[in-house]
């Protein structure tokens, strides 16, 4: 029987927290170093379709960036959603209707979530947990129905349906790179209101 994969909470736990979590306080700075390496990780596929475009601008290299997009975003939905762990007080924060989306095994998404709930579920989410007032109209934003557009491309070119379904034209390019700043423009203005909600809930020590 084939060794299963360790969770990946179970691996933020014993690697940037240690035994205990409420170690997070000191440790934050690290941990922080440790997802910022998640996020290049992350990076790399989209930078290198990005780059293909650039050089040669063609149908199999902007699928091959369209290809890259999607798995980018959720990237940064997944550390955005595993963030709150790393001082599980503040999973006390997150609305019922969202708790499935920080699920404990942060791989696996439930079943039939759209793309368009797992934004929604995870900026709402980490909002929540920030004590930071999220706007009902947040997917209604430019860049989120840009992403949707995105994801929409992807779709039609991981089930082609005809020759045309395989073709990325101009305006479906610019919403992919639309919807990735956007969400990284997200990623980075949540980013430091999740390491302030937790040194809010640990106050006795200052990172090292």
């Amino acid at each position: 029987m084939a060794k299963q994969p360790k969770r990946f909470v179970a691996d933020f736990y014993k690697d940037m927290i240690g035994c205990c979590p409420e170690q997070l306080s000191a440790n934050i700075r690290r941990n922080l170093e440790r997802v910022d390496q998640v996020a290049n990780e992350c990076s790399k596929d989209l930078l290198l379709g990005e780059e293909l475009v650039k050089q040669l601008d063609c149908q199999p290299t902007r699928r091959a960036y369209i290809r890259a997009v999607c798995p980018y975003v959720e990237g940064q939905l997944l550390i955005l959603r595993v963030m709150p762990y790393l001082c599980p007080p503040l999973l006390a924060r997150i609305p019922e209707k969202y708790g499935k989306l920080f699920a404990e095994n942060m791989m696996d998404v439930p079943d039939r979530t759209r793309i368009k709930d797992l934004i929604k579920g995870t900026l709402y989410g980490v909002r929540a947990v920030c004590q930071l007032p999220a706007s009902s109209k947040i997917m209604g934003e430019r860049g989120a129905q840009q992403l949707l557009v995105a994801f929409g491309v992807r779709d039609g070119l991981m089930h082609p349906k005809s020759p045309e379904a395989m073709m990325v034209s101009d305006e479906q390019l610019e919403s992919a790179r639309q919807g990735v700043c956007w969400i990284a423009e997200k990623t980075v203005e949540i980013m430091p209101q999740l390491a302030a909600a937790a040194r809010s809930v640990v106050p006795d020590s200052e990172p090292q």
